[in-house]
Order: structure tokens, then sequence, then C-alpha cells
């Protein structure tokens, strides 16, 4: 299994977003905008034993934040 950390985007961002990005090359497999995120880390293939321990670090560090919303510039993108 693939194992990222990523962001959701707010309901309707990605649909704001679609008008200013390029036309999508036919053999590109595109995925719904709804499904559109911001990836935090990629860590590859897991187990269940390494997602278990990456998800109870995931836990930890985001119990520790007391922040409100955060503010996010995007400057460029990427696709996989």
């Amino acid at each position: 299994m693939r194992v990222f950390a990523a962001l959701s985007l707010p309901e309707g961002l990605a649909g704001a977003l679609q008008p200013g990005l390029p036309e999508i090359p036919a053999d590109v497999r595109a995925i719904p905008a709804a499904r559109w995120h911001l990836t935090l880390a990629f860590y590859g293939d897991a187990d269940d034993e390494m997602l278990e321990c990456l998800q109870r670090k995931l836990q930890r560090r985001l119990g520790r934040w007391s922040g409100g919303g955060i503010r996010v510039r995007v400057s460029g993108g990427g696709a996989f």
C-alpha cells in the first residue's frame, strides 16, 4: 500500500483552481477534482506495521498543534 500524509482542500477550492490549469494530456490518468489534495509527505510502500507507526507519529504531532487555521500559498504543482 502506498502511504502519504495530505491535507484535503476546502470544498469548492479544487473547482475554482481547475480553469487555470493546463489541459491534461490524453495519456495521463486524471483524478476527479473532489479527490485533489496537498501532499505533505510521501512515504512510499508500507506494510501494516509501518502504517500503524506512521499513524501514531502523525497523531502525536497533530495532538501538539494548538493553532487555529493555517494560511497556505501555492506556487507550483506536480503530478505523479
